[in-house]
């Protein structure tokens, strides 16, 4: 994103520009020097997924939704951080009022994602449905491959175990 506009700037002619331009560096440094600029860490460039979201029918995947939460929580602690700052900030506030805050994406991807980036069960209802029948499935499974292993094929087993190879069961 940066290098984008870096590489887009041309030289400025006008001297009330540049000492604009030049004041809001002075007042970004001044931040740091005061060790009170905001963390850019969550910033991505989610041009891209955001541009398919308008295309109807399209699917992002889930790394690409956590990318886009990931930056909507960066702009709102960029902004929360910019404005409790205690140095002054006039000559940025314009950039601070700029980033848009979307506390109810934040709250749906919460409800979405686990802490560890997984779909969380409840995600949806019919989410929830499917992987309950998914772990009851593999229950059975499981008591019918250790019914076997006690049963008729108790002898005929070099191992009395069973494992999981490439997704399927075997004995």
């Amino acid at each position: 994103l940066g290098q984008e506009a870096i590489e887009q700037l041309q030289p400025l002619t006008s001297l009330e520009t540049i000492r604009g331009r030049l004041a809001e560096v002075t007042q970004m440094v001044h931040l740091y020097e005061a060790d009170q600029a905001p963390s850019l860490d969550g910033i991505y460039d989610v041009r891209d997924p955001l541009h398919r979201c308008t295309v109807t029918g399209a699917i992002l995947e889930a790394a690409e939704i956590l990318l886009i939460g990931e930056t909507v929580s960066a702009a709102r602690r960029i902004r929360s951080s910019l404005r409790s700052s205690q140095t002054d900030k006039a000559k940025i506030s314009y950039y601070t009022d700029r980033l848009a805050l979307h506390p109810e994406i934040e709250r749906s991807l919460h409800q979405v994602f686990d802490e560890q980036k997984n779909i969380r069960d409840t995600a949806t209802k019919a989410l929830a449905k499917i992987r309950k029948s998914i772990r009851n499935q593999r229950s059975l499974l499981i008591r019918k491959l250790e019914h076997l292993m006690r049963g008729r094929w108790k002898n005929s087993l070099q191992e009395h175990y069973y494992t999981q190879r490439e997704g399927r069961y075997v004995l």
